[in-house]
């Protein structure tokens, strides 16, 4: 049975076609003008639940309620469940794989990129099994690098990811079912310890070139000698300028480093969001500064 929504009445009426009453119209022909062909909406897959629904209505026959399209053998908690439970929805094969090849040579940001990208565009069907795999990988960088216990990286990591899918897909990590990020993570500027901190920047600053310490030693000579605001006197803007490859990202993030052990106020930044990733706290300008998209000569923020 069909109904349509009734705007004036305020109810659903079952949907009745048109039959024609001519007299020569055969019993048979009218049976087949009472057949209706009508059509579901579309619904993508990354709207994960309605996706799930969907699809379990397209193949369960004769439901009478949600609570019904839930029930398989047992009383299933979600949609999706129960669509892995009727073997609606394929494997996550293909996705291990390629995190799995991505782990032999990738780094750890580059693997956080790659995760983001199968959960925003290829929707696998297990993504908590998926993160439970590979997250050791994906979160070496914050042990090793940034000296973090293994707790604190995790749930680095996990910001990382729910800020990569917020900014490139309107979606946070709590929307594939990782349930594992802790509301006082949600800001890494909060979390700052400064004696990790301390040793961090003296581990990253020991490790510098002769031209990154030089570059380094005139930059926060400049914030120590004169303050945290800038002057007509001493104004403070560096331009630092090298090819590709040189250690700029490495030497900026040793300044972030520095900067926040000293308790000072950092805003990192960079114009694209691949390169946001590679630096401490880092956010895209559009996110920072509130730059409209697209700019125009007219725009303000």
């Amino acid at each position: 049975v069909h109904f349509t929504w009734n705007e004036s009445g305020k109810l659903w009426k079952e949907r009745r076609p048109p039959i024609s009453s001519h007299p020569d119209i055969d019993t048979d022909t009218r049976a087949e003008q009472l057949k209706i062909i009508s059509r579901m909406y579309y619904v993508p897959p990354r709207d994960r639940e309605r996706f799930y629904l969907r699809l379990l209505l397209l193949h369960v026959r004769g439901a009478t309620s949600f609570q019904h399209l839930k029930f398989h053998n047992v009383q299933h908690r979600t949609y999706h469940d129960a669509c892995m439970s009727r073997g609606l929805l394929s494997n996550d094969r293909e996705w291990h794989d390629s995190m799995a090849e991505a782990s032999n040579s990738a780094m750890p940001s580059q693997l956080r990129d790659i995760f983001v990208t199968i959960l925003g565009n290829s929707h696998p069907t297990q993504p908590l099994q998926l993160w439970n795999a590979f997250k050791m990988q994906m979160m070496e960088d914050f042990i090793h690098v940034h000296g973090l216990s293994e707790l604190d990286a995790e749930q680095r990591t996990l910001q990382s990811i729910d800020n990569s899918l917020r900014r490139n897909y309107n979606k946070s990590i709590t929307d594939f079912g990782i349930d594992l990020l802790q509301s006082h993570y949600t800001n890494d500027s909060d979390n700052i310890n400064v004696e990790t901190e301390h040793d961090l920047s003296q581990r990253l600053y020991n490790t510098l070139t002769a031209d990154q310490t030089f570059i380094f030693d005139s930059i926060m000579n400049s914030v120590r000698q004169h303050g945290p605001l800038p002057s007509q006197d001493h104004p403070r803007i560096h331009y630092i300028d090298a090819a590709g490859g040189c250690g700029k990202t490495y030497l900026f993030n040793a300044l972030i480093s520095t900067c926040l052990a000293e308790e000072r106020g950092v805003a990192a930044c960079a114009w694209t969001g691949i390169a946001s990733t590679l630096l401490r706290l880092g956010r895209t300008s559009h996110s920072l500064f509130k730059l409209p998209v697209p700019i125009l000569n007219t725009s303000t923020c």
